[in-house]
């Protein structure tokens, strides 16, 4: 870093640090993150403990209104990225196209 031969993401700048040198915390935001002694995938128990190291994502949509998953859980998912630094891309090619039919409901 002195020598600016590498960078981290630009979350990584914002959040990294934060809780550990600064004690900043706030609530669980549906985060996860492996912990290192298990290699397990966990529920984060605050939103700057173990912040997002990322700065892109590609999200898949499925072809639903209001289930994990579908349109509207997109909207969340992205939120949660956007709120500490990160972008989104979404893959739609799981939904279905103009005039397709239904595969239930409405």
């Amino acid at each position: 870093l002195a020598t600016q031969r590498v960078a981290p993401n630009s979350p990584q700048w914002f959040n990294t640090g934060l809780h550990w040198a600064y004690g900043i915390d706030g609530p669980s935001q549906g985060h996860f993150y492996v912990d290192p002694f298990t290699g397990k995938l966990t529920k984060s128990k605050s939103s700057y403990e173990h912040p997002q190291p990322h700065a892109c994502f590609i999200q898949g949509v499925q072809d639903d209104l209001v289930n994990e998953g579908g349109i509207m859980d997109l909207w969340v998912r992205e939120a949660r990225l956007f709120k500490y630094g990160s972008g989104t891309g979404s893959n739609f090619s799981f939904l279905r196209g103009e005039g397709e039919k239904l595969s239930g409901g409405g």
